[in-house]
């Protein structure tokens, strides 16, 4: 999911799955398509769902934050496994796979969609 307004990428969704994990990453941009910051929520298979929130730190980093890094210690505790917080991120859209479906000039514009398998 792509979300922007005028020529402002505002936020992206990146679903990603394995054999035993779902994660869904929703990238949040500046003004220079730089991530600020992802919320992943994800789950083991069989575990509950919880969010993990990246931010940009001063050294330009996207780390876990502190109240993040509680939430990822109580799912251990709970013996639920965290291992899919670890799966690497994008740092900004030009690393994204997709970025060639979307060009920005006066608007932001959709110019390939991918078809979906029927």
């Amino acid at each position: 999911m792509l979300r922007y307004h005028a020529a402002i990428l505002d936020d992206v969704m990146v679903m990603t799955e394995s054999e035993d994990a779902y994660v869904e990453d929703s990238y949040n941009f500046d003004r220079k398509l730089r991530v600020i910051s992802v919320v992943r929520r994800g789950h083991y298979l069989n575990s509950p769902f919880f969010n993990v929130t990246f931010a940009r730190d001063r050294a330009g980093k996207l780390s876990v934050t502190p109240a993040s890094v509680q939430i990822v210690a109580r799912q251990e505790t709970s013996l639920h496994e965290t291992y899919f917080v670890d799966w690497p991120l994008y740092r900004n859209f030009a690393q994204f796979p997709f970025k060639g479906l979307v060009s920005f000039g006066k608007h932001v514009a959709v110019t390939h969609q991918c078809a979906m398998d029927k």
